[in-house]
């Protein structure tokens, strides 16, 4: 039987019971798209930013108006500060609930390659035992699509003992469908991660991308 039997065919993971809803409706008014164009320049969070919070609200309070400092720009720091500390609490959620639906994601996926390999072997099983090529046609997308793993595996061994041995790298198509050759596989990686949510009676759609939640929707 091939990898990915029945003794792999559950994988063991840890129950989420965080924040299944996320409820943005409290800054619902403050929500904006900004355009490529409209980032450009825009000043960025400095360490600190706690600490002059705590600052002002003492010092204004006590000697701003005294001093003559304009109250106006104060009173918009503290409406401001606290819709970006509510935003940043419900990017947290969101980050973690993105986390989890990508992890969860995994584990099905798995979970189902396994079990339709257990499918492909009963099929050549079966096949072989009664002498009936007809039965393997009849499932004949499905075991091509398993087939994939193994040409995969193969074409990773291949470069691996090409390197191994020092050979001149061959022509070759990757396992993303690229044509490179077996130096430049080797020598690139990359990495991506995201999910999404679905916007369900005040809920946002969103995505993460490298740790960073954006809004899942085009504009």
């Amino acid at each position: 039987m091939e990898k990915g039997g029945t003794h792999m065919s559950k994988t063991a993971g840890k129950p989420y019971k965080g924040v299944v809803v996320i409820d943005v409706s409290d800054i619902s008014d403050s929500l904006v798209f900004l355009d490529k164009e409209a980032r450009v320049g825009l000043q960025a969070e400095k360490t600190g930013i706690e600490d002059v919070r705590t600052e002002l609200d003492a010092s204004m309070t006590s000697i701003g108006s005294d001093a003559g400092i304009p109250q106006e720009p104060y009173s918009r720091v503290v409406s401001l500060s606290e819709v970006i500390d509510k935003i940043r609490a419900h990017r947290r959620d969101m980050n973690l609930l993105a986390e989890v639906l990508t992890e969860t994601e995994m584990k099905y996926v798995h979970e189902r390659e396994c079990a339709l390999g257990i499918i492909v072997d009963t099929v050549r099983s079966v096949a072989h035992r009664t002498d009936d090529p007809a039965l393997t046609g009849a499932f004949e997308k499905t075991i091509a699509y398993r087939g994939q793993s193994a040409k995969k595996a193969a074409r990773t061994r291949k470069k691996n003992a090409a390197l191994e041995a020092g050979e001149a790298p061959e022509e070759g198509t990757s396992d993303e469908g690229q044509t490179t050759t077996t130096a430049q596989a080797a020598g690139t990686t990359s990495a991506s991660k995201g999910a999404t949510s679905t916007p369900s009676n005040g809920t946002v759609a969103s995505s993460v991308t490298n740790g960073t939640a954006t809004n899942g929707q085009s504009h």
